[in-house]
């Protein structure tokens, strides 16, 4: 049996493409590219702080709300996916204002391991009584949008579990801002 009416193939795409935009709409994925769009500029700092709503739809997974100063990560992996629309085409060099746990609570190391879209680009060791690590790297030129990056924690530190506090938290790294310049 033949067809009624037949569509072109690139017309299909479009038309599917089109009502597949309408359900991201809907479901809110664009709510930080239309809502945000300090989030999206190169050279500005993304601060994360609780009078800060832009930056907490940044948090894709492995966050714990964002408080007054910072956000900490509640998980062993923890998510930043960042629209990248705007930013320039080479390379470009992301720079965070963090601290690990270990920083200035817990003896012992916390090994932070960072990556962007599965691409290992960086790894840094959090130790008491030495010195932080540069938490700054290069996303190279070929990435997505938007990109997600990737902090492994290894390990979360349980204040409570080691009789430090009471917050029952699994605790990563607490990130303040980041800031993202043109790299070449």
């Amino acid at each position: 049996m033949r067809p009624i009416v037949a569509i072109p193939t690139g017309l299909a795409v479009v038309v599917v493409s089109f009502f597949l935009t309408l359900w991201a709409y809907d479901k809110g994925a664009f709510d930080v590219f239309l809502n945000c769009p300090e989030n999206m500029n190169v050279g500005k700092p993304i601060t994360f702080a609780a009078d800060n709503a832009c930056s907490a739809k940044l948090l894709a997974s492995g966050w714990a709300p964002v408080e007054k100063k910072g956000v900490w990560s509640i998980d062993k992996n923890a998510v930043l996916r960042i629209p990248t629309t705007r930013w320039p085409s080479g390379n470009v060099k992301a720079s965070f204002d963090m601290i690990a746990y270990t920083s200035g609570f817990i003896p012992g190391t916390q090994v932070v391991t960072v990556s962007a879209n599965g691409q290992e680009l960086a790894q840094w060791s959090f130790t008491i009584g030495k010195a932080p690590p540069s938490t700054s790297l290069v996303i190279p030129r070929k990435r997505s949008n938007p990109l997600d990056i990737t902090f492994m924690i290894n390990p979360t530190i349980n204040p409570k579990a080691r009789g430090v506090s009471d917050d029952p938290r699994d605790l990563g790294i607490n990130l303040s801002a980041v800031t993202f310049t043109a790299a070449d």
